[in-house]
């Protein structure tokens, strides 16, 4: 399986929380951060990690069986679009 699998497969089991968002757009980040509730907040914006690309296999990445409840992927939505119209009040 690849990283474009991954991406299929999360986007179908959330759906709501990816409305509107193509299963490609979604970025995936290889990290091995420790869970915790104190740095529930900190991990998306601190510890990102190496990119997954969709056309990497799953195994050139993760060939051990993860122990603990490290968390090891990360799922990054894209920005969100911009009409690259200013407000009136920039003008």
């Amino acid at each position: 399986a690849t990283f474009g699998h991954l991406r299929t497969a999360i986007k179908d089991a959330k759906q709501n929380a990816f409305v509107g968002i193509d299963a490609d757009r979604l970025t995936l980040w290889r990290v091995d951060i420790i869970q915790t509730k104190e740095n529930q907040e900190v991990i998306v914006k601190e510890h990102k990690g190496v990119e997954l690309h969709s056309f990497e296999s799953v195994g050139s990445y993760f060939q051990e069986t993860p122990t603990g409840t490290n968390i090891r992927i990360i799922v990054e939505p894209p920005p969100p679009a911009t009409t690259g119209k200013r407000k009136a009040e920039d003008s």
